[in-house]
């Protein structure tokens, strides 16, 4: 996990809109706090950044301890998915995916089409 800047998109705040539904941080259930989309590989990844199971819905807390504890996220995602799972989506993050963000647009508020 990187913790470096990177510009954000108009996709990339669609999708922070779409993960955020979920009202609660998936580690602790916190509700009554700030809620971030949280990237376990980096938005640098661009094979993985739009792709639900790279980014959960987190509070402020638990998504700024994932940045500060090095396996607090990993160990937790392990835990609910298991090691094939995150190695799956290591692989996954590391191929090569060709920036498109009208078709990520497209695809995006499908997703969030199809919540509704």
């Amino acid at each position: 996990m990187g913790y470096y800047k990177i510009k954000l998109r108009k996709t990339d705040k669609l999708f922070s809109q779409y993960i955020r539904r979920i009202g609660k941080c998936e580690i602790c259930g916190r509700s009554d706090i700030k809620l971030e989309a949280a990237h376990y590989f980096s938005r640098g990844k661009e094979a993985t950044r739009f792709d639900v199971r790279n980014v959960k819905c987190l509070c402020f807390t638990c998504h700024k301890r994932s940045h500060e504890e090095k396996d607090y996220y990993k160990n937790w995602l392990i835990d609910k998915y298991g090691q094939a799972w995150l190695d799956k989506l290591e692989l996954d993050s590391n191929c090569y995916k060709k920036r498109d963000d009208a078709l990520d647009e497209i695809v995006i508020k499908a997703m969030i089409k199809a919540e509704e």
